[in-house]
């Protein structure tokens, strides 16, 4: 039997851990590229980290589409990060609300994770039963009135692959997070066809390749 099992509050407290982890690697790819980000993804470095945040889910969901960002550490050997950045920085799309980046909302919900991890780990319960109804306030409140309209606006104006797997990934999350179903109710295709728009890439290269 393992630790979860023995422990269901350690359970808790490890969830609430990695989902502060997930929001703060959105954070990371929801604001405007730079070279750290290239330089992850090129490394493989988020998509593992992202894994490993949704991994308590169980579910394919994720994986359906991660596969298409696996391509860029396929092709760093043929592409230079800088041509990478180039490509990101003119696909990128602001918010499309009056707020400079998601990514500080992204990154204050992952704190209010992290801060509930330690209260269940710590035994305050009733502290982090707070934490999780600040959360859900915080996800109804500040994200869902903006964020799933940045996942279809990226969705419909970004050419590579990278951006439009992205949006989605932000899409399934949120709908993870929320109870609602963003994939179905922003998008006309399932995260399944995400593969077959590796048209839409860079270089043309195929998500599979």
């Amino acid at each position: 039997m393992n630790m979860q099992q023995e422990d269901p509050v350690h359970g808790i407290a490890m969830i609430a851990k990695q989902r502060g982890d997930g929001w703060r690697l959105l954070a990371q790819v929801t604001q405007a590229p730079d070279a750290e980000l290239v330089q992850l993804l090129r490394s493989g470095s988020w998509q593992a980290q992202f894994r490993a945040a949704v991994q308590w889910l169980n579910v394919d969901t994720f994986e359906r589409a991660l596969p298409a960002l696996d391509t860029l550490v396929r092709r760093a050997a043929r592409r230079s990060a800088e041509e990478d950045l180039t490509t990101l920085e003119v696909a990128w799309v602001p918010p499309v609300s009056d707020i400079a980046s998601h990514a500080d909302a992204l990154e204050a919900l992952a704190e209010l994770c992290d801060a509930e991890s330690r209260a269940w780990a710590t035994g305050d319960l009733e502290n982090a039963k707070r934490l999780r109804r600040e959360e859900t306030e915080a996800i109804e409140n500040s994200l869902i009135p903006v964020l799933p309209d940045w996942c279809v606006a990226i969705d419909t104006a970004a050419t590579p692959i990278t951006y439009r797997v992205i949006g989605r990934l932000v899409a399934s999350y949120l709908s993870v997070e929320s109870g609602r179903d963003f994939d179905s109710s922003l998008f006309p295709h399932p995260v399944e066809v995400v593969g077959s728009w590796a048209s839409s890439g860079a270089d043309g290269e195929s998500a599979s390749d």
